[in-house]
């Protein structure tokens, strides 16, 4: 379920995306008002980029670079715009302002050696994602409790429903050959399924709020999905995960204060990653950004801002040696085009365990006693370890295999004697000629 949550999530902040151009004009009459006589060329932005430091004794940090975008006005618009591909220029201005104590390329190397050191982990958390409408009401989208655990190529995730009145839970094991997918409910016969395709495990074992995943730690490519959102290395390196063109992010130089802990910022417009100095740069806070947009007077889109439409930020990190630290809390929040608060999920982690062994059993020895299982590998359906049915299912298997190879050999002896009959026949036709 936490799969298909994530991707309507996503899909929900595609839809607020695509829709900012209507949202943007709410807010040009508020442009055309605070710009007045700061509006500047792009030239003269360029200028103010350069000249920053001496100016104002630092680099421009992102808010400064988005200040100067609303105040920038082209191709006789009245109202701060900036082309995309202009954009681009000015984003790589910034970046040569900068002069960070440690380099992005740096920051990718070192999320690589926590990700590498990952030998294996065993997560327990619940997941509490909650609806907010304009009224103040809210309704509880899911509420569910977590067991995640990976060795290797074997991954296990198992989900128990908390609000349902009936208690139920569904385990998905990958023990690098099969996947099986067992159902449990209070009252019902376990079921599970055996199959021996992995081409749907992406959508099984993402799990956005998973803690490694939040901490973008988690290999997104791993199982066919990559996300540049959860995959720090994929975001460092401007990865989009589709081989498209992918603005580079930007180490600042000018430090940020999350939860009173020293930061650095890692941002390309659309998204903001805050790294804790104290916490060998570990993730605490990630943030979302639409672009507001508008046409100018040529029809050409041009960019006169940004809102933020999520924020998941990381509380309590705890170490677990090879500089790897994962929160004990989480909190995401998702807002429309107008700033206001319209989903949060909260999690909260009870038990991590990193880099302890994991016995082989861990993922094999999950289906219970008498469960239905639907063996798609070897196409039999049967009750878990009981002998009875499985012998009483290869009989009948036995059986059908043996009905059909005496039927092969009745009708090929029959045939062979048509034969012989007709060639006799033949034979004392011809002799009577």
């Amino acid at each position: 379920m936490s799969a298909f949550v994530f991707f309507i999530r996503r899909f929900f902040f595609q839809v607020v995306f695509t829709l900012s151009f209507l949202a943007s004009q709410l807010f040009l009459h508020d442009a055309k008002a605070d710009i007045g006589k700061q509006a500047v060329s792009l030239n003269e932005a360029i200028g103010e980029i350069e000249g920053f430091r001496e100016t104002h004794g630092h680099p421009p940090s992102i808010d400064d670079f988005f200040s100067l975008i609303q105040r920038i006005r082209q191709d006789g618009m009245d109202m701060g715009s900036l082309t995309f591909d202009n954009y681009g220029v000015l984003q790589k201005k910034i970046l040569e302002c900068q002069s960070p104590a440690i380099t992005t390329n740096q920051l990718c190397k070192i999320f690589q050696s926590k990700r590498d050191s990952l030998d294996n982990y065993h997560l327990k958390y619940a997941t509490k994602s909650t609806s907010l409408a304009k009224g103040g009401n809210s309704e509880i989208l899911y509420w569910v409790e977590r067991e995640f655990a990976k060795s290797g190529g074997k991954v296990l995730i198992k989900s128990r429903d908390l609000v349902s009145g009936k208690k139920q839970s569904n385990t998905i094991v990958f023990d690098g050959i099969n996947m099986v997918h067992l159902r449990e409910a209070a009252g019902d016969m376990p079921q599970a399924g055996i199959s021996s395709s992995d081409h749907n495990l992406a959508g099984y074992f993402l799990d956005s709020n998973m803690p490694v995943t939040r901490a973008g730690l988690f290999d997104t490519k791993l199982y066919g999905f990559p996300h540049p959102t959860l995959d720090m290395i994929m975001f460092l390196e401007g990865d989009d995960g589709r081989g498209k063109p992918y603005y580079p992010p930007i180490t600042f130089e000018k430090g940020e204060v999350i939860n009173g802990s020293s930061c650095i910022l890692v941002a390309n417009g659309n998204h903001s990653a805050f790294l804790d100095v104290d916490k060998d740069y570990s993730l605490v806070r990630f943030e979302e950004y639409a672009p507001k947009i508008s046409q100018n007077s040529a029809g050409v889109t041009v960019l006169v801002g940004r809102y933020i439409v999520f924020r998941a930020t990381l509380h309590d990190l705890r170490s677990y040696g090879n500089g790897i630290w994962l929160p004990q809390e989480i909190l995401s929040e998702g807002y429309d085009h107008e700033g206001r608060l319209i989903l949060r999920d909260s999690v909260l982690v009870t038990d991590v365990h990193v880099n302890t062994d994991l016995p082989d059993s861990f993922f094999t020895d999950i289906i219970p006693s008498n469960a239905l299982v639907s063996d798609g590998k070897n196409q039999m359906t049967y009750r878990y370890n009981d002998r009875a049915s499985i012998n009483a299912l290869l009989k009948e298997t036995a059986k059908s295999k043996r009905v059909w190879i005496f039927q092969y050999i009745s009708m090929t002896v029959g045939i062979v004697l048509i034969l012989i009959w007709i060639i006799i026949k033949y034979r004392k036709y011809r002799a009577s000629m």
